[in-house]
């Protein structure tokens, strides 16, 4: 069975997603940490992603894999785990410059569909229910308020002792959602008969607890 989360960022798709896959007992592929990883390859080589040759040239050089621990998972980048440099400076701000191009996509997608075949899985990212996985069994979309979003990743910003203000992050939030919505390359939306949630009210376990249902009663009709 696969299960997909798509939404905008911050609304607490990770960590739903992981706890759900907890639950249920399935793999939990979190697509931002492929691409993050792929980015690790860019700034490690040095690679300019605005030239088409070189990029081609590293995506064959390149093998990301993934390994689920208990549901975790950890990610590889040619058999070494990057899992801990995911969220290094370097990379998160590069990632957004990496993600829209099309052959990085393709890239990716095929590593998704690899780790995805005949599996009980749920994966997260911002085109999963309405590209990658048109027919997965259950969808949902992540939403919440620019306000609220912004304030969670301030304040996990704040616990990694960064030095920025909550304005900057808002509109930073602001600015990631347009770039989201508005690219050429598998531009995000809401997918077709994914369930909607918005997260700005509710807890954690509220969340889970109401796809676990979904899933749950999915599982029941087949």
């Amino acid at each position: 069975m696969i299960v997909t989360i798509d939404g905008l960022a911050s609304t607490g798709k990770t960590t739903a997603g992981t706890g759900l896959a907890k639950k249920l007992g399935f793999g939990y592929l979190g697509t931002g940490a492929l691409y993050r990883a792929l980015t690790i390859a860019y700034v490690q080589e040095g690679v300019n992603y605005e030239n088409k040759k070189e990029v081609v040239a590293l995506l064959k050089r390149t093998n990301i894999s993934v390994m689920f621990e208990n549901s975790n998972q950890k990610t590889f980048l040619n058999g070494v785990d990057v899992t801990s440099k995911l969220k290094d400076k370097e990379v998160a701000n590069t990632v957004a410059k990496i993600s829209p191009i099309h052959e990085n996509r393709v890239f990716i997608r095929k590593i998704q569909h690899n780790t995805a075949k005949n599996a009980n899985i749920i994966v997260e990212g911002r085109d999963i229910g309405s590209v990658v996985f048109p027919d997965a069994d259950v969808k949902f979309f992540f939403s919440a308020r620019p306000e609220v979003r912004a304030n969670r990743r301030f304040e996990e910003l704040k616990r990694l002792g960064k030095q920025i203000t909550f304005e900057e992050v808002l509109k930073e939030t602001i600015e990631r959602d347009k770039l989201d919505q508005e690219r050429e390359e598998s531009p995000m939306v809401i997918p077709q008969g994914a369930i909607v949630i918005d997260t700005s009210d509710s807890t954690l376990e509220e969340v889970i607890d109401f796809m676990e249902k979904q899933v749950q009663k999915k599982m029941q009709e087949t």
